[in-house]
């Protein structure tokens, strides 16, 4: 299975790698942000056939001895020549949503951390999978429980999904303490 992996230097990209690492699939494209460093360190082990810099419009046009595209739209040449089975979407934000689609427009089943794609597009996204029969699978933490949990069984079973928050800003603060919480405090969510 040929696969391109796009936020490849982040945390999800790098642990997708280690999970590739033993060499049962083919790494055919890497894309980064800014962490050139990181990214050719990524090229010298998994020699892909192409890479990009999403964050350096000005970009060598090699690195590494590896065709390197530039700027935000190189994320979408970078699968239009490698033609990968599956990508990886572990982009953080919005700049993830049009990779997304033009993925699932072609078809490319999509592993998905990008959970922005989903909140900014979801139905559009969704739809789109359906008509082009690639296969949109959701891998962050909470997206993918839910996913596995109504696999296990008939939808039918299903009333109501709880997601439990992660934490936020109120962690560790006891029962007593949030009385008074004001919808401003809410929203002030620590970002990684």
């Amino acid at each position: 299975m040929k696969i391109a992996i796009l936020g490849a230097t982040g945390s999800i990209g790098e642990q997708t790698l280690d999970v590739l690492r033993d060499g049962s699939h083919d790494v055919v494209a890497l894309s980064a942000h800014s962490d050139r460093p990181k990214l050719e360190a990524q090229i010298a082990e998994f020699r892909p056939a192409r890479v990009a810099l999403t964050g350096d419009s000005s970009a060598p046009e090699k690195i590494g001895g590896v065709p390197c595209g530039a700027g935000p739209d190189a994320l979408m040449e970078l699968l239009d020549a490698t033609e990968p089975d599956l990508v990886m979407n572990a982009i953080t934000g919005g700049a993830g949503l049009a990779v997304t689609f033009h993925a699932l427009e072609n078809g490319i089943d999509l592993a998905i951390a990008n959970k922005e794609s989903l909140v900014m597009g979801g139905e559009i996204l969704v739809d789109l999978a359906r008509r082009t029969g690639a296969r949109l699978l959701p891998v962050d933490s909470e997206h993918s429980a839910v996913f596995q949990c109504l696999r296990c069984g008939s939808i039918d079973e299903v009333r109501r999904i709880i997601l439990t928050a992660s934490g936020g800003p109120f962690r560790g603060r006891g029962r007593d303490e949030l009385a008074d919480v004001a919808p401003e405090a809410a929203l002030r969510h620590p970002t990684w």
